[in-house]
């Protein structure tokens, strides 16, 4: 594996060249860790005892550099102790698909594993003061994650790296993320297939949790990597699909968003939206993508729900907590809710749809959206979106500079007709159907773009932006929105 081959070499170059005492207390450990390679691992039994033993003896290794007994180099095998725990988390990732019961026990004995290694290497780079030490420990942690990719949504692994990051120096953490974004430059730059789309998802994890650990006082540098970082994004999502890097890219926005609004800038926002501009647009394939075809209705029905879910907690949140930044790209921001609104298409007659119907269907949906192999979206991505079309009327105070709690209500409303005239054609497309529970959902959300846009922009839409059976759907929308308006009587 790419990732791992690129951790050993740092290592290698970390690594003093002095030989180990093979008596020494350390070194027996490394060594019990190594041998867990060339034993059996053909069941889940074999991989969670290799786990065990080596949690065990890494524990060992830890608490003799504390008591300050381990007179040797105790990282000397720390590239064989990567190569080896890649070995068994990849076996695992292959018998954990197939045994989806024991899923949960694996993962978190293989986080347990995990955190204890970095945990050591930190350790040994604070008693020897090794310049590389922080780039080991982010290169260790994302070729363990592109091995056994569920070890990224352990909580209790995140939060230790995220802990071991906030200690870094200024100038530890400015090394640690221009490598790591030249590292993630290059492997976008290659030639898509699943282990290349494996490293690139766990280096865009590792990416995102090293940017939201800024160590005290590195916010300025922290911001400089961040542009960078969605740039990177911006141009390895415009290439052929790798579906794992694009969840992961969601993903690690949806969280940084979430905890770190505030390193963002005016130019970010403007990246971010277009970010997702490129992966809620029309595929242009009459055939599915080669990623999709491999995977299971199940894992394509999760896919989806991230990348869909994502998009939308990121978006909500930005309009929450960076008014000040979303209101200078409220034209953008129009042209996405316009985009998401029309996701929610399938084929009206299903499995017996036509070629035509499919293709035309499939060249118009993201590719990760492919409507005859992908679930497509329902109730609960609806009713999301709903949510995000209400928080435009909701006020706040922005985190920048507080002041006056307001809401995007006002201007936003010249923009809000193209949200309402999308979702009405959406409805009206031959060949496809939106389903009635989740057009019932979507109009919730609706409601608030009825009343944002006001009597002249829906006028101006009846005059020249629909058809006659968009205008026969506006009216019953506009209807149903003057029932329930609230009108101060």
């Amino acid at each position: 594996m790419r990732a791992a081959q690129e951790t050993s070499s740092i290592l290698s170059s970390l690594i003093a060249d002095k030989p180990s005492d093979q008596g020494d207390p350390a070194t027996r450990n490394i060594r019990a860790i190594i041998d867990q390679r060339y034993i059996n691992l053909d069941t889940l039994g074999d991989i969670a005892q290799a786990l065990d033993i080596s949690l065990y003896h890494l524990r060992e290794v830890r608490l003799l550099g504390e008591a300050g007994t381990d007179s040797s180099d105790t990282l000397a095998l720390s590239k064989e102790i990567v190569e080896t725990l890649c070995t068994v988390f990849g076996r695992a990732q292959a018998l954990i698909d197939a045994e989806a019961n024991e899923r949960q026990k694996i993962l978190r004995s293989a986080a347990d594993v995990t955190l204890e290694l970095l945990r050591s290497i930190d350790l040994h780079g604070r008693v020897s003061s090794g310049s590389q030490t922080a780039l080991v420990i982010c290169r260790t942690y994302a070729a363990l994650v592109a091995s056994l990719s569920g070890l990224r949504e352990q909580r209790r692994l995140t939060e230790g790296l995220q802990r071991i990051v906030s200690r870094f120096t200024a100038e530890q953490y400015d090394e640690v993320l221009s490598n790591l974004l030249l590292i993630l430059r290059g492997t976008a730059s290659l030639v898509a297939d699943a282990g290349v789309d494996n490293d690139q998802a766990a280096l865009t994890t590792t990416l995102g949790l090293v940017l939201g650990s800024a160590p005290e006082g590195t916010s300025k540098v922290a911001r400089s990597h961040l542009s960078s970082w969605l740039a990177i994004l911006n141009t390895a999502t415009a290439g052929p699909i790798k579906l794992r890097s694009i969840v992961s890219a969601v993903c690690a926005l949806d969280d940084l968003c979430g905890n770190h609004a505030m390193l963002l800038r005016t130019q970010d926002m403007g990246a971010l939206l277009q970010l997702f501009a490129t992966l809620t647009g029309p595929s242009m394939a009459d055939e599915p993508a080669r990623a999709l075809v491999h995977l299971e209705r199940s894992e394509l029905e999760v896919v989806r729900a991230k990348i869909f879910g994502g998009m939308v907690s990121t978006l909500g949140t930005l309009l929450r907590l960076r008014q000040d930044l979303m209101s200078g790209f409220l034209p953008q921001l129009s042209l996405l809710l316009a985009r998401l609104v029309t996701l929610f298409r399938q084929l009206r007659n299903g499995g017996g749809a036509s070629g035509s119907q499919r293709r035309t269907l499939r060249r118009d949906l993201p590719t990760w959206l492919d409507p005859v192999l992908v679930p497509p979206l329902g109730v609960g991505e609806a009713r999301g979106l709903a949510r995000l079309l209400s928080g435009l009327v909701v006020k706040s105070v922005p985190l920048a500079g507080g002041g006056k709690a307001e809401s995007l209500a006002k201007p936003f409303g010249k923009h809000a007709t193209g949200v309402l005239v999308a979702y009405l054609r959406c409805l009206t497309v031959q060949g496809a159907v939106v389903d009635a529970e989740v057009r019932k959902e979507l109009e919730v959300g609706m409601m608030t773009v009825c009343e944002v846009m006001g009597v002249r922009q829906r006028d101006a839409a009846m005059v020249g932006l629909l058809d006659s059976a968009g205008k026969v759907l506006m009216k019953r929308v506009w209807g149903v929105f003057e029932k329930q308006r609230y009108k101060g009587q």
